[in-house]
């Protein structure tokens, strides 16, 4: 009867610490990563730049790459309520682990957004970027 017990306790706890991997993908290593969009102008966020301020915006799958694997990841609430916004992004689509597509946004402001296929999404900020290509930090 012990043995019966424990094993149920066990298993119990198992499901409890699992981390629900099939439902959550692994979002830090892009495994296909396709830019759609780069040195592109957003007329709908309100800030003095202009688009030929975003010409230089141009982010390689190096930098998109990096952005996802370092960048933290944010409420969406810190996220829409950032003080630093960016007219300026690079956009595109990109492969996950166990083939699940998203759809994604980097803006010069250092924040960016994972939109993945399953209705999950994800909100960063990556002050551990170094390119130059990205605004001053927050």
């Amino acid at each position: 009867m012990n043995k019966v017990l424990y094993s149920l306790i066990i298993t119990m706890l198992m499901a409890a610490c699992s981390d629900n991997s099939q439902e959550k993908p692994y979002i830090r290593k892009p495994v296909t990563i396709d830019i759609q969009k780069t040195a592109a102008w957003d007329g709908f966020i309100k800030t003095n730049e202009t688009e030929n301020d975003c010409k230089d915006f141009v982010l390689t799958r190096k930098d998109v790459n990096e952005f996802f694997m370092v960048a933290q990841e944010e409420t969406e609430r810190a996220y829409s309520q950032s003080q630093v916004m960016s007219r300026c992004f690079t956009e595109g689509e990109l492969t996950l682990p166990r083939k699940y597509k998203a759809k994604w946004r980097i803006d010069r402001a250092r924040r960016g957004i994972l939109m993945v296929e399953n209705d999950q999404t994800y909100f960063f900020y990556c002050d551990s970027c170094g390119s130059r290509k990205y605004a001053e930090r927050r």
